[in-house]
């Protein structure tokens, strides 16, 4: 798998935006010719057929430009939709029109797949001719040429050409809004030659689908304009004598402009790269990119506009014009209903709903999400690994779990099993008993095995724990806490929280003083997942007084087993007990077990949280839950099933962001977020809640039907629905611990200043 950008592309969007941008370039009314000789018409064009045979990737780098510049041109339309259908067509008229139109000598535009009108078409071997209406035209207002399809009596849709000056065709010019301006058709028995002797729908659909890609991606580029204007103009404006990015609510705004920009560009890249795939697939990461590049351009845009006050709605500033670029966008390329209909009907109907990579089989060997040859064996034998060593009981106890982390039991069968194999460190090297497996392959387990269902075994020790000690731990440290970690002899948990210090960490009053040889902690550490269960504690400790409120904390590794621990349960809403509040009176830890220096702890906790916040891939887990949900709506049909789907779809369509941006992130993409971590774990607790609330719509009046009986999977005869109560009710902690959704956004905010 390849998302960075290219050096190539890299050069493609700089010289593109340098010269959109430059004086040179009028960006309201760009000449078709100069875009000839920058070679940019030549782009989507095949080698074979005069072009430069740009792959889909580097054309929507180029379209993403012309959106940040808010160039007024009919690109999209003329040299994506237009060429397309002529490259694609072996007809004379057709590849001459191809030629003209890489040169700059023609401007040839097609109808609008979406607002579709086939022409009465009348002919046969002496000719055709066209009659009928077609209303706004993208770039019928310069165009010389038109495609038009148009049907005869015996009712097959044909693809015809016209040209815009043939007797009986009027051509009335139409001011839009957007990237281009368009034409109202009418046709009166007009003279046209026939490209297609076969019915066109399958190859319009595919010039839909890959025209409609590359209109989000101008769509993302004029977004991004909006958000970093917008940074920059409350990072300068002053209100009440300072400035408006140090207000709360701006800055909580701020980061839901940079999460959405940055979905958008995710979803954009991911319908881009699937257009060379099979149609099922490719229909649906397209109408994915247009629903949810659409929700990200009316809250940009609007947002943009909030946020710069009174001059946002005035022709003072340019806000406007991107403004009306992203409405004429959202309305364009088919509607949001059309896009979520059909997802609705792939999900539906297909179960469309596992992770893409369970699906790679689907891609061009080529495209940037498809895996070589060496990754689809390793993903071949980790799916004959779990097919031979998950069992059924372990899939239920899974599958029936309400909390994050299913029992200690559970988790360590399934534990044990993955050590035996070498395999239940999955992100750690070889040095340290890890598989030493890269990000591609880290990320295959995770979904293979999270698809598959199996047991989520806890990552306090595997995913924070054991790489603050390869970073931070001393070699004694390393050698002596690791191996039982791997092994899963030892579990860990996590004892950063206090009752007056949550998402205020640095406000923790639990204390440490030295004597001697040992730290003697008193104190009191709350929310503790599986701290019932746990053999140590990572805790942050205050061990000095001095400095600001972040000086004077210390990382400690506590033994559970310690005498004055007292441990009291804490009962979720869900009827689980998984939360506890850890007492500590006079507990004895020896000084060799602090992690760094004294003092250290803040940076060390910062380190972790990092890891906690971002680390896991959490996109498959969502997925894993939704194909549930879909069984249970398949076998009990929902109180309204068209609303249903609906909603499905639209929550499908968020996981599709968020496995892309976990991709991007994993794999260390140029451009990627510096708030990545904090941007993943906001919308995936976001939308765990979201998977959750759809399970209750589903339930209807069963939701509440209440077990409180404990472990479920021990429960004679419950069923999946039963736990889906639980579920909603301690997912409303997802967007708390690990830090709170008003944190996350308040990182993300800070991190574009």
């Amino acid at each position: 798998m390849n998302l960075s950008a290219s050096s190539e592309d890299a050069l493609l969007a700089d010289s593109a935006r340098r010269w959109l941008r430059s004086d040179a370039f009028d960006a309201a009314a760009p000449s078709w010719r100069e875009f000839a000789e920058m070679g940019w018409l030549s782009l989507p064009v095949a080698e074979s057929a005069g072009g430069a045979g740009a792959p889909d990737s580097s054309l929507a780098v180029f379209i993403e430009q012309l959106g940040y510049a808010c160039c007024k041109s009919p690109y999209v339309p003329a040299m994506v939709t237009a060429a397309g259908l002529l490259g694609a067509l072996d007809v004379p008229a057709a590849k001459s029109l191809l030629t003209a139109a890489v040169n700059g000598d023609e401007r040839v535009v097609a109808a609008d797949q979406a607002r579709l009108t086939a022409q009465r078409a009348v002919g046969g071997a002496g000719g055709w001719r066209l009659s009928g209406e077609q209303p706004l035209v993208l770039g019928g207002d310069s165009a010389g040429h038109f495609l038009l399809p148009g049907s005869a009596d015996d009712g097959v849709l044909r693809l015809f050409l016209v040209h815009a000056n043939a007797p009986g065709m009027g051509v009335t010019p139409v001011r839009c809004l957007g990237s281009c301006d368009a034409a109202d058709l009418v046709l009166d028995a007009v003279e046209a030659i026939l490209l297609s002797e076969h019915e066109v729908p399958e190859l319009m659909q595919v010039m839909s689908d890959r025209s409609t890609a590359m209109a989000c991606a101008d769509a993302v580029g004029a977004m991004s304009f909006l958000v970093e204007a917008t940074i920059s103009y409350t990072n300068s404006r002053v209100q009440f004598k300072k400035p408006l990015a140090q207000f709360q609510v701006i800055e909580h705004y701020r980061a839901d402009l940079l999460t959405a920009c940055e979905e958008a560009r995710a979803v954009t890249q991911l319908a881009v790269a699937a257009l060379a795939s099979d149609p099922s697939f490719r229909a649906r990461a397209v109408s994915s990119a247009k629903v949810k590049v659409g929700r990200a351009a009316r809250l940009i845009a609007q947002q943009a506009i909030q946020m710069h006050g009174a001059m946002g709605v005035t022709e003072e500033l340019n806000v406007g014009s991107y403004a009306k670029r992203l409405l004429a966008f959202d309305v364009l390329w088919g509607s949001r209903g059309w896009h979520l209909n059909r997802y609705a009907d792939l999900a539906r109907n297909d179960g469309v709903a596992g992770t893409y990579l369970a699906h790679s089989e689907r891609l061009a060997a080529d495209a940037p999400l498809a895996l070589d040859p060496p990754n689809l064996e390793f993903r071949n034998e980790v799916r004959a690994f779990l097919k031979s060593a998950l069992s059924e009981p372990l899939v239920v106890a899974q599958q029936l779990t309400t909390t994050v982390y299913p029992e200690a039991d559970i988790a360590d069968r399934w534990h044990r099993t993955l050590y035996r194999q070498g395999w239940s460190a999955s992100n750690w090297p070889r040095a340290h008993g890890g598989p030493g497996w890269t990000a591609e392959q880290r990320y295959i387990w995770a979904h293979e095995s999270t698809v598959m269902g199996a047991p989520i075994i806890s990552p306090i020790g595997l995913s924070l724990v054991g790489p603050v000690l390869m970073h931070f731990g001393s070699p004694a440290q390393v050698a002596r806490f690791l191996p039982p970690i791997v092994s899963g002899e030892e579990l860990w948990c996590q004892g950063f929280s206090e009752p007056g210090a949550g998402s205020d960490l640095a406000a923790l009053s639990t204390r440490a003083l030295r004597e001697d040889g040992d730290y003697i902690v008193n104190g009191t550490k709350i929310w503790t997942t599986h701290g019932h269960f746990a053999h140590f504690m990572a805790a942050l400790v205050r061990t000095g007084a001095a400095g600001g409120r972040r000086e004077g904390i210390s990382f400690l590794l506590i033994d559970m087993r310690s005498a004055g621990i007292t441990i009291r349960p804490i009962m979720t809403i869900g009827g689980d007990h998984e939360l506890n509040q850890i007492f500590f009176d006079d507990v004895r830890v020896p000084v060799t077990n602090r992690v760094g220096d004294e003092g250290q702890g803040w940076a060390i906790a910062k380190f972790m949280l990092d890891y906690e916040r971002g680390g896991d891939i959490m996109s498959a887990g969502h997925r894993r839950l939704m194909s549930e949900l879909r069984e249970i709506a398949l076998r009990r049909e929902p109180a309204d099933p068209p609303a249903f789907w609906r909603e499905y779809a639209e929550v499908a369509i968020d996981i599709d962001a968020l496995e892309m941006l976990e991709l991007r992130t994993l794999l260390g993409c140029t451009g990627a977020s510096p708030a990545a971590a904090s941007m993943l774990k906001l919308r995936a607790s976001e939308i765990q809640q979201a998977v959750t609330e759809l399970g209750i719509r589903l339930l209807g009046r069963d939701a509440i039907r209440w077990e409180s009986r404990r472990p479920l999977h021990d429960v004679p005869g419950v069923r999946a629905e039963q736990g889906l109560v639980s579920r909603y009710l301690n997912s409303r902690a997802n967007t708390i611990f690990g830090g709170a959704r008003e944190i996350q956004k308040a990182l993300i905010a800070r991190a574009a200043t």
